[in-house]
């Protein structure tokens, strides 16, 4: 599957803050493991919160902050990743330019 970045579906999040909004390019049937893009608008606070799968994410655009519960802020730039445990608690920001960061999920998206 080739899914051109120029070609993304971009749809608005309400449950984020801001104006964020995603691109989902991959589910699969079975294990519901998700695929997607997430575009965040500039200086954008994403509160504590965490995901019932194991997450990787991958800074393609912009700056990224992420911090875990107990750690420091880690600032990723682009073609930098992190990979998360489920359910691993985590609070992030985008810097001063719109962010985009493409996340792999082994589960569902949540």
């Amino acid at each position: 599957m080739l899914v051109p970045f120029d070609k993304l579906q971009w749809t608005p999040r309400e449950s984020a803050p801001g104006r964020s909004q995603i691109s989902i390019v991959h589910v699969d049937p079975v294990t519901k493991a998700t695929q997607l893009y997430f575009k965040l608008p500039p200086r954008m606070h994403a509160p504590r919160h965490w995901h019932s799968a194991n997450e990787t994410n991958v800074v393609v655009r912009g700056t990224f902050v992420i911090q875990h519960d107990g750690g420091e802020k880690q600032t990723m730039n682009v073609g930098d990743f992190n990979w998360m445990p489920k359910r691993m608690i985590h609070q992030a920001w985008s810097g001063d330019e719109e962010t985009i960061v493409f996340v792999s999920l082994d589960g569902a998206w949540d």
